[in-house]
Order: C-alpha cells, then sequence, then structure tokens
C-alpha cells in the first residue's frame, strides 16, 4: 500500500491544511485494522518521528498520525485516525449552504436560539427649542428600560 507523509502545522478543525515534507512509502496494513483509524507498518531506515500526517491512496483519504511505534530499527507501527475535512474537501467545498452560526461574521439582528446579538449604538440628538429659556435648563428624555438597581453608564 502507497502512503505518502507529511508534517502540517494548521489546526486540525482548518479544512485547508499546509502540507510539507511528503515522503513516499510502501507499508502494510496491521490484520483487522479499521479504514478510520488504520495501523500499517512501514519498513525504512529514515526517521519517522517528524511526520504527523499522511494520505493512504488504497483508501483515498488522509489521516492524522496520532502515534508511531518503532517496533525495530528499521520498522516502525503508525496508528492512524482518518481527517474528515481534508479527505471530504471537495465535495464540502462544492456545496452551497446557508450557515446558521460563524464566530467572525453575524447578523446582530438574527436571533438563532442559542446567541443573540444585538448592536446598540448611542443615539443623541440636539434640537433648539424654537421660543429658548430665560435661564440655563436642561430638557433630558430617556428612552428604553433599566432592569431595577442597575445604574446605565
Amino acid at each position: 500500500m502507497t502512503i505518502k507523509t507529511y508534517k502540517y502545522e494548521s489546526p486540525n478543525n482548518f479544512i485547508n491544511k499546509t502540507l510539507t515534507g511528503e515522503t513516499i512509502y510502501t507499508g502494510t496494513l496491521r490484520d483487522e485494522s479499521s479504514v478510520l483509524d488504520p495501523v500499517f507498518e512501514i519498513e525504512t531506515a529514515s526517521n519517522l518521528a517528524n511526520v504527523n500526517y499522511c494520505w493512504i491512496e488504497e483508501f483515498n483519504r488522509y489521516y492524522y498520525i496520532t502515534n508511531i511505534v518503532s517496533v525495530t530499527d528499521k520498522l516502525w507501527r503508525i496508528y492512524c485516525h482518518v481527517d474528515v475535512l481534508m479527505t471530504y474537501k471537495p465535495i464540502i467545498l462544492g456545496h452551497e449552504a446557508t450557515i446558521a452560526r460563524q464566530e467572525e461574521l453575524y447578523n446582530l439582528y438574527l436571533n438563532d436560539g442559542n446567541t443573540f446579538k444585538v448592536s446598540q449604538k448611542r443615539r443623541i440628538q440636539q434640537k433648539e427649542f424654537p421660543n429658548g429659556f430665560t435661564d440655563n435648563s436642561y430638557v433630558l428624555i430617556l428612552a428604553g428600560d433599566v432592569e431595577p438597581g442597575v445604574v446605565p453608564v
């Protein structure tokens, strides 16, 4: 089986991962191994301790390398877990979707049931009275509701 190993430093929840240091190996799958969590062995004199990601051509999937065990000085046992985002990246990016929630861009007036952020803008309006006042006077009009015991700032 053909295994391409990489080094990546992107967060796991990124769909576009930057993969560096591609190396191609031939490995064998361990008995009773899963497609989602495969375990395979690679025979090489190279040090595999610096890789943390791989592509298995026969499974057509990307995997996180979760553990690497040195069985002998030239035999490495690699434990993996499927990376669903990179594996299905073309399909995911090819779909149109309505995003219910997003951490940075949101509609301040949309109540999504979990997070309701309201845009509050100060509005100060000054008008001159047509007849004026004879001495210094202030007219203050407030609109809105304040919780009892809370002093607005």
